[in-house]
């Protein structure tokens, strides 16, 4: 097959608005099931939990996902994911529609959808990310970026609105069935693409292939393990992670008994993040700085957006509220793009599924211990929201200040995304003899 040279080809196209889809659903659905666990437990804890639950099966499984998606077809992966999706959740909305929502059984059910979302997920990402590159030009590579970030932004900005305002006049019930429909049209509309891709050799006993799985396990952690720069900015998206997360399951208490707004209002709230978000994307797309402009000026959004946490604490004026939470969106999603077309253009295709899946495991190996820490410490301080948030921001602040003393994480991302190699003398990338 043939590199595409149009960035909207019928590959990527097929791709894109099928995520769009299905990021809809899944967005309307994520704010019901936050409002519902609200309205039912009154329990940060309980919402922690849930957000952990969703991240802890991409922590255990990465690696091993990461790792099918360069043995086995991506396009597969991609399929029975969204479909698997689409029939666990219109389960458990067939489920709803049967019993009273404000049963035990029903909380429960969110937890085990969660975690099996989160086991199709674990595949799922890798193999979406290790198939972009492969079906846009390359020179295209951060506009195909923007466009899925822009996507995930949009339908997060909509599906948090119109999912708040569904929940109440609907119920939970109907709110899973459009996400599930979501995931079906989107698992149907990628049985209709191609995604070139290298396949090993097959080996004919199991011991074979346990040798090479286990071989094409391993090199994934080594070219991670031996990109120095890569290996930092790993250590700090991994701790930024751990104390970001706190934030989440305090956010919808943030808005109803801090800026003492209406629930509904949370939606627009995530909204106006995505739309700062969106502005991002697009600058990142259109605004090409020179390498190591751009490096520095990921590392000062970082750290900007770290000190925006602590200040959202103390605001109350939901105007304010609104104006610090466009400016954290935007930079997150400069930050977002480029060090995703650094990972892409940085790694070869025929490791790139495992080691994303890596990245993923190790990144966010925190993440879901930050999930459960931060809904039971909101609820042991009594949701002392200005102090969690303020003492988060401090310790991702002062991280990430640290980490950009050291040359080889500023090399890293300053990584030239025209040609996908590091400048002179990084002495990071090192790619692992795929013989």
């Amino acid at each position: 097959m043939e590199q595409p040279t149009k960035l909207l080809n019928k590959n990527f196209f097929l791709l894109w608005q099928g995520q769009l889809v299905s990021r809809l659903g899944v967005n309307i659905y994520g704010i019901a099931m936050v409002l519902f666990l609200k309205e039912v437990t009154q329990s940060a804890t309980l919402m922690g939990i849930m957000w952990m639950l969703t991240g802890l099966p991409m922590v255990i499984l990465g690696p091993f996902a990461g790792t099918i998606a360069d043995r086995y077809s991506r396009r597969k992966i991609l399929i029975f994911s969204d479909l698997i999706n689409g029939l666990v959740v219109s389960l458990y909305a067939l489920y709803l529609f049967n019993v009273s929502t404000t049963s035990s059984v029903a909380i429960v059910g969110i937890y085990i959808v969660a975690i099996l979302l989160g086991i199709t997920g674990a595949f799922y990402n890798p193999a979406v990310s290790a198939s972009i590159p492969d079906i846009v030009p390359r020179s295209k590579i951060i506009g195909a970026n923007s466009l899925g970030q822009i996507s995930l932004q949009v339908t997060t900005f909509i599906g948090q609105a119109v999912g708040a305002w569904l929940y109440k006049v609907s119920g939970a019930a109907v709110v899973c069935m459009i996400n599930a429909v979501g995931y079906f049209y989107s698992g149907v509309s990628k049985s209709f693409m191609k995604i070139p891709q290298k396949f090993p050799d097959k080996k004919n006993t199991l011991k074979e292939r346990f040798e090479d799985f286990k071989t094409d396990l391993i090199a994934g952690f080594q070219f991670v393990w031996k990109n120095k720069g890569l290996r930092l900015m790993i250590y700090v998206a991994a701790i930024t992670n751990f104390f970001t997360t706190p934030i989440l399951p305090l956010l919808p208490f943030y808005v109803v008994d801090v800026l003492q707004m209406s629930e509904e209002w949370f939606g627009v709230f995530v909204g106006i993040t995505g739309i700062g978000a969106l502005f991002g994307y697009a600058f990142a797309a259109v605004i090409k700085l020179p390498p190591k402009v751009r490096g520095s000026l990921i590392i000062v959004f970082i750290i900007l957006m770290s000190i925006g946490y602590g200040v959202l604490g103390f605001v109350r004026l939901p105007l304010a509220a609104l104006i610090l939470a466009f400016l954290g969106g935007f930079m997150n999603g400069y930050i977002a793009v480029n060090i995703a077309v650094t990972l892409q253009l940085t790694t070869p295709t025929e490791i790139r599924g495992r080691v994303m899946a890596v990245l993923t495991t190790l990144i966010g190996s925190l993440t879901p211990i930050g999930m459960g820490v931060g809904g039971y410490l909101g609820d042991l301080l009594d949701k002392n929201i200005p102090l969690i948030y303020g003492s988060c921001s401090a310790i991702m602040a002062a991280l990430t200040i640290l980490a950009a003393m050291n040359k080889n994480f500023r090399n890293y991302l300053s990584s030239d995304q025209e040609v996908g190699i590091e400048p002179k003398n990084a002495e990071n990338l090192v790619v692992p003899d795929l013989a």
